[in-house]
């Protein structure tokens, strides 16, 4: 036996230090485990059901309290109320209480033009969602009919306008950039004497069009007899919408992508009619009082692009789209006064797609 071994059934060791038994203490040392851990189950399940009891009732039990509190005025009450202020000039204090938005239930007894207008937004969210999904997955064609078929009801007034319209530009362009839809492109095969301004003018498209749609480079303009191209074949309108300052370019009669526009200050509210693009000028020079300003300088208010407007009817007044001098979207307190501003980006866009000749339709906005 070891000098500090203890007896097995407990007793007296080699230094005359008393051990206890070490079966009976293993014995009494396990129960321990078991008691703390039922102990803690117990305390778990009562917070449990006090927060699922708080969490379901909690609503009628302070409701309940505050109608303790603050009582309903009877109409005894009321009319006493009322007689007795009848003279006097002060106002008696509001003892009614105030209602918590965060814990008030909505009202189940809407009206039924809310219930309608619920349903509407919501068929209209379920659309933009669907066409997102298609979007994401490449099916540009797909997502591009889904979102036609959602502007067919929606209006610039709907939450989900903004950011439909958004979509649908991104979606036009995959598939116009792309080359490979039968709707907005056809081939056509080079002539002798043709050159990319005569094609452009013929097909009624444009050069910056036909060369991006065939991967040139904007200062690649030679043409190989025989060579295919791709060319635009859309029927480009515009359609200005000055009561919500939009822009929409629609390829024949579909829709084709949402521009946001900022009207100069003096257009007066009856402006407005038919009109075609006679003109166009890239880096534009701005002409002030006799005095010429170059394209990039700061007195240059026409921005990257300039496209004439000319009525078709009558001999009114002339207008112009163009672009901004200023960076990101144009304020409302400086630019062209009679014209209709786009930011750079859009205005370059836009350019790049419609010809000379594209009819022009300005909306009067609703007195």
């Amino acid at each position: 036996m070891s000098r500090f071994s203890y007896n097995q059934r407990g007793g007296t060791g080699t230094h005359g230090i008393r051990y206890a038994d070490p079966q009976r203490f293993r014995q009494k040392r396990s129960k321990a485990p078991i008691v703390i851990i039922l102990i803690l189950l117990t305390a778990a399940g009562i917070l449990w059901s006090t927060v699922f009891f708080w969490g379901k009732y909690g609503d009628y039990v302070r409701h309940w309290f505050s109608r303790r509190e603050n009582p309903p005025a009877t109409q005894t009450q009321a009319a006493a109320s009322t007689q007795g202020n009848a003279g006097s000039k002060s106002k008696a204090p509001d003892t009614t209480p105030i209602s918590n938005p965060a814990t008030e239930r909505p009202n189940v007894n809407q009206t039924a033009e809310t219930q309608k207008l619920t349903t509407r937004q919501k068929a209209l969210n379920d659309q933009y969602e669907k066409a997102y999904v298609e979007f994401s997955r490449k099916e540009y064609t797909t997502a591009r009919t889904t979102l036609r078929n959602l502007f067919d009801t929606a209006t610039p007034k709907d939450p989900v306008y903004d950011k439909a319209a958004k979509l649908l530009g991104r979606t036009s362009l995959e598939i116009y950039h792309s080359g490979d839809d039968p709707e907005t492109f056809e081939m056509y095969k080079v002539v002798s004497g043709d050159n990319l301004s005569s094609i452009a003018k013929r097909t009624q498209t444009t050069v910056e069009a036909i060369q991006r749609a065939n991967s040139m480079a904007t200062n690649n303009t030679r043409l190989k007899i025989g060579q295919e191209l791709k060319i635009p074949r859309s029927t480009w309108s515009i359609f200005i919408r000055r009561d919500y300052n939009k822009l929409l370019l629609f390829s024949g009669d579909k829709l084709f992508k949402i521009y946001n526009i900022y009207p100069g200050s003096s257009i007066s509210d009856t402006f407005g009619g038919k009109f075609k693009i006679v003109n166009k000028e890239p880096a534009p020079v701005w002409t002030v009082n006799g005095q010429k300003y170059s394209y990039g300088s700061q007195e240059n208010i026409c921005g990257a692009r300039w496209m004439a407007l000319n009525p078709v009817e009558g001999s009114g007044p002339s207008t112009a789209i163009h672009g901004t001098n200023q960076s990101g979207i144009p304020d409302t307190t400086s630019g062209t006064p009679g014209y209709f501003r786009m930011t750079n980006d859009d205005v370059t866009e836009l350019y790049e797609l419609v010809p000379k000749g594209t009819p022009v339709e300005i909306a009067i906005p609703m007195l």
